[in-house]
Formats: C-alpha cells, sequence, structure tokens
C-alpha cells in the first residue's frame, strides 16, 4: 500500500528571544506596535504537514509520496527527502520564489511571535495527480487552490481513501463543508 500525501512542505526558522514579551508590548500602545527582539540562539528545520507526515510514516516503514511544491531553496530538502525513500517524483520545484517558511520567535514564557511566507506552497495547484498509484490519499494543509482542488479530486474521481486534516477550515466561509468534513473518511 502506498499513501500520497498532499501538502506543504516548509522550513521553520526558530528563534529564541532570552527575555519576555509582555515586557515589551504594552498593551495600551499595540495600535503603533513596533518591537524588536534580539534572538541570540536560532536553528532551522526541515518542517511542511505534508513532509512531517511522510517523514513520520516512512520512519514507520511505509511506502509514500508527496504532492507538494518546494521553492528554489529547497534542493536540499528534496534531497534527503529522496534519500529517506520518499517518493519525491510529484514534487514542483519552482524556482522564481522560495519554500514556504515559517519564522518563530519564542519567550522565555514559551509564548511565540510568527510570521509565515507561503512562497512556493501557493503554487502546489499545479501539480497534476497523473497516474499517481495510492491506496490511501492524505491531504493536509497547503495552498489553497491546492487543498480545495486535491480534495474535490480525491473525494470523487480516485479511487482511493483520504483523510483531510482540521486545517482546511480556511478553504470556504463556514469550513470545508460541501468539499468534506474534516475527520470525514471518505472512498470513490
Amino acid at each position: 500500500m502506498t499513501v500520497q500525501i498532499s501538502g506543504s512542505i516548509a522550513f521553520d526558522t526558530i528563534m529564541v528571544f532570552e527575555g519576555r514579551f509582555k515586557d515589551h508590548i504594552l498593551p495600551e500602545q499595540t495600535h503603533m506596535l513596533n518591537v524588536a527582539f534580539l534572538a541570540p540562539q536560532m536553528r532551522q528545520e526541515y518542517g511542511g504537514c505534508a513532509a512531517n507526515i511522510a517523514f513520520t510514516l516512512r520512519a514507520l516503514g511505509q511506502e509514500c509520496g508527496l504532492l507538494g511544491a518546494i521553492g528554489r531553496d529547497g534542493g536540499d530538502y528534496l534531497e534527503r527527502l529522496s534519500g529517506l525513500g520518499i517518493d519525491t517524483s510529484r514534487v514542483l520545484s519552482a524556482e522564481d520564489c522560495y519554500s514556504a517558511q515559517a519564522f518563530i520567535t519564542t519567550d522565555l514564557d514559551d509564548n511565540q511571535i510568527t510570521a509565515f511566507h507561503p512562497g512556493a506552497m501557493n503554487r502546489a495547484g499545479e501539480i497534476g495527480l497523473g497516474d499517481a498509484q495510492a491506496s490511501l490519499g492524505i491531504v493536509s494543509p497547503n495552498g489553497r487552490e491546492d487543498d480545495s482542488t486535491r480534495t474535490r479530486v480525491l473525494r470523487t474521481t480516485r479511487p482511493i481513501y483520504f483523510r483531510s486534516g482540521p486545517g482546511h477550515a480556511h478553504l470556504r466561509p463556514g469550513g470545508s463543508r460541501g468539499i468534506c468534513q474534516p475527520g470525514d473518511l471518505g472512498g470513490r
């Protein structure tokens, strides 16, 4: 059995501010917020919903493939995933943009400020399913166009079961009704 996983492939840059945001962000002045935090600790991790799912499934011995997009900075990440035995033949490499990136700053109280750049993730809708062979499909959060298209295609035309994650509430006003319900396990 092969699992095809549609979703984001991203980098997470994690920084630690050795103070507390509450000492610098004054509630009565949030209308004119302008802060900078020194973050002497920083690390970059491989991330993204689909890539994390594929990594975990592969570690458990499951055959799987990715349907997603990376940018011009994602070559090493793609090689790493391939080297782990994950099928990356349906990953779009978009040379005109960067890969999706999350920049997370954490303070000493574990509060976080995050900025997210979708980058190549927005191009994931350009990837066709083609002759992808799978017994199971997982649709995890990705670019808006890819989410709705991929879920609709898997729901109506592919002879596979799939699981759509709860991160899809942004698909339509009121959630993903009309495409699938979060947690719905559907078939053909």
